[in-house]
Order: C-alpha cells, then structure tokens, then sequence
C-alpha cells in the first residue's frame, strides 16, 4: 500500500470513528417522533470539519461535494472529498453511505487521479485503488485482523443473467427483475468493482466521486461509456450491448 493511500485511510478512520455509535442512535431514533435531518446534518459537518484538518498536509487545495469549486491553474496536487455520499440512507439508519477522497496529482500539466478511499464505516470495509496498481479492499474482521484482497469485475457475459444498478431504468424493461437501487453511488461503484453487480448506470454523476469512479472502474478491469448525463461501467462483455438495458 503506498504511503498516501494509508495516510488518506488513516484520515477517513479518524473522521469517521464517532459514526457507529451516531448510527445506533439513529436506529434508535426511527422509532420516535423526532426528526433525525438535524442529527444527520451534525455528524456531516463534524466529518467535514475533521477531515479538512487530517487532509491540509497533503494539500492546501480542498474541495467539498457540498461546495462550489474551481481548481485553480498553479495546483499541483489537489483533494476531492465527499464526506458522506448519502446522508438520506444515513438519516434512516441505513448503512449504505461512504466516505470518499480522491487525491489528483499533476502529470504532464493535467491533473489526474493516482490514488482514492472509498470508507463504508458501518460495514468496515475500506476500499482503495492506486493508477497502475488496481482496487483492493480492506476487512477488519471481528478479530481486528485486517483482509486484503485485490477486486476485479465480473466475468458474467450472458445479458439475461446481468445484475444491473440502474436510477432512471425503465419500469417496463424486461431487466427491471435484474434492477437493484441502494441510494449510494459510492456502495454501488464498490459492488461493481468487485463482480457483485455487472452493470452500473448513474445519472449526474457528482463532479467531486467522479475521478474516483473513473479510477476504480478501469483499475478494476472495466469499462466507461458516458451518454449525454449518464455514467455507465460495465464489463467488456456488455459495452456493444448497453443500449438494450439502460
């Protein structure tokens, strides 16, 4: 693992460290009459607020999902930085939502990704990807034993058999049986990048996962196509044939 992808994990741990006991309160909280958009937006900003301190070293040039942005010309190095990629799922105690960071560097005067983490708290698992090195992603066991495995994209080639993350698929698509939606784009990338889900098609991408995405989907052996708003990762398999399913 390089340095930079352990200082990043190291970054995501400390800010996401208090999010499983604000997820037991919430579980709590969804059998009461009290609202939990407040409580969601606290923990946002605490993560927010932590990460801008563990990431400055890295980079003065940060920028939010929840902020507007222009990269400035003279950056060399600049961070991306989702906090939490679906403070819905959070707010109903559902555990899919991720802390992203992508980490671009200037390579022949263009700023592009080398290193992102994308840290699921609730689940334990931190996966990361490195430009020529592939994605990996990271288990602390029960025992505290970390499990490293290295992730590729599904083989799967039949077209009826696909398993697709699709938000605006048709409701009388024939793959529609096939359809899965977990409201985090962040956990539906990861699914992807490990062969669990063979085709993800995502609508309005936010500029600032982007990069990631981009960077886990070919590190993990599969393929872009973008059409009109829509960013589509499929396997080799399915490229010529995406426009019968989404």
């Amino acid at each position: 693992m390089h340095p930079i992808i352990n200082s990043l994990i190291a970054a995501s741990r400390t800010a996401a460290k208090f999010l499983p006991r604000d997820f037991f309160e919430l579980e709590m909280l969804q059998s009461t009459s009290r609202g939990t958009g407040e409580f969601c937006l606290k923990s946002y900003t605490r993560i927010k607020t932590i990460l801008k301190e563990e990431l400055y070293k890295h980079s003065k040039f940060l920028f939010f999902s929840d902020e507007e942005f222009e990269i400035p010309t003279n950056a060399n190095v600049v961070l991306l930085i989702s906090p939490l990629d679906s403070i819905d799922n959070l707010s109903r105690a559902l555990p899919f939502f991720g802390i992203t960071i992508t980490y671009l560097k200037k390579v022949n005067q263009i700023l592009v990704p080398v290193y992102c983490i994308v840290n699921f708290p609730i689940f334990n698992e931190i996966y990361y990807a490195e430009k020529g090195g592939g994605v990996w992603i990271e288990k602390i066991a029960e025992t505290h034993l970390n499990k490293l495995k290295r992730l590729r994209v599904s083989g799967c080639s039949d077209i009826e058999k696909a398993l697709i993350v699709s938000h605006d698929i048709n409701k009388n698509s024939r793959f529609l049986k096939n359809t899965r939606v977990f409201g985090s784009p962040c956990y539906e990338i990861a699914l992807f990048a490990s062969g669990k889900i063979d085709i993800v098609s995502l609508v309005s991408l936010d500029s600032i996962i982007k990069p990631a995405f981009e960077l886990i989907v070919r590190e993990s052996g599969g393929f872009i196509v973008e059409n009109n708003d829509k960013f589509i990762a499929t396997n080799q398999s399915f490229v010529e044939k995406l426009d019968d399913i989404t």
